[in-house]
């Protein structure tokens, strides 16, 4: 599958700088930052975000639990703790 670098330098960071010069980013939470910027960076990669055998959600790691869970042909690849957005994005 083709990674949708379009979709996320027209889309993604298109609507953050938006939201930053309007000052909305530093209302944004957590769940909000998942939803509008996380999820959908993930689904431009090529990730099926709904895909339990691909993504898990609240993941269980040595350090407590994490957002998600990145998964490979049943190997967990890596895992991903979201943060609600506070900065300005550098690009």
């Amino acid at each position: 599958k083709m990674v949708d670098m379009l979709f996320i330098k027209k889309v993604l960071i298109e609507k953050y700088n938006k939201l930053a010069s309007e000052g909305r980013t530093q209302k944004f939470n957590e769940t909000e930052t998942k939803k509008y910027f996380i999820d959908e960076l993930f689904k431009a990669l090529n990730w099926e975000m709904n895909n339990p055998d691909e993504v898990s959600y609240e993941e269980k790691s040595s350090n407590g639990r994490v957002d998600y869970g990145f998964w490979v042909n049943g190997i967990l690849k890596f895992f991903l703790e979201a943060k609600p957005i506070k900065e300005k994005c550098p690009f």
